[in-house]
């Protein structure tokens, strides 16, 4: 189809190429140069062909990750400079942080992990050590269970006594 006895311009956007179609004019101006009303199709083009563009110059700078790393790389140790103490705790922290690795290395190498302020038995601990701790459970929770079963005895006891008086005092003794 042709508008104005040119051609319209035709697009294949989806594969990033682009034909601009001239028709009879001047040699020294294109239909595109013509000063003309621009229609919906044209409009639909020159957005296609920008918004590839777009596409071509984001695929050759760096990932907004690696620019914002790149960034905080670079203006962080500066911004720190700047700021009173900031240089003094970055010395204490280095020697500190390869301290407090050696430690928890060390520890790990005993069966335990440090997490936050939560000691517990790092997976693969020695067995003496799963042994002591699974016997610990098991006491604390033998002794839980004795503590406990006085109350269920005492629940038997209400549901046979006889009279309330005895119920009641079945209750007293334990509260």
């Amino acid at each position: 189809m042709s508008v104005g006895g040119r051609p319209e311009f035709y697009t294949a956007c989806s594969t990033g190429f682009f034909m601009l179609w001239v028709g009879k004019g001047t040699p020294n101006t294109t239909f595109m140069e013509q000063t003309q009303p621009c229609n919906l199709k044209q409009r639909e083009i020159f957005a296609c062909m920008l918004e590839e563009a777009k596409r071509r110059e984001s695929e050759s700078l760096e990932s907004v990750d690696d620019l914002d790393r790149r960034i905080e790389k670079e203006l962080l140790p500066k911004l720190a400079q700047e700021q009173a103490g900031a240089p003094e705790l970055i010395a204490k922290i280095g020697p500190l942080k390869k301290e407090l690795d050696v430690a928890e290395e060390a520890l790990n190498d005993l069966g335990f992990e440090l997490n936050g302020d939560r000691l517990s038995l790092r997976y693969g601990a020695p067995k003496k050590l799963r042994d002591a701790l699974d016997a610990g459970k098991r006491s604390a929770q033998i002794e839980r269970k004795k503590s406990l079963k006085k109350y269920d005895l005492a629940v038997l006891g209400v549901w046979s006594a006889e009279t309330t008086g005895e119920a009641k005092g079945i209750v007293e003794a334990l509260l």
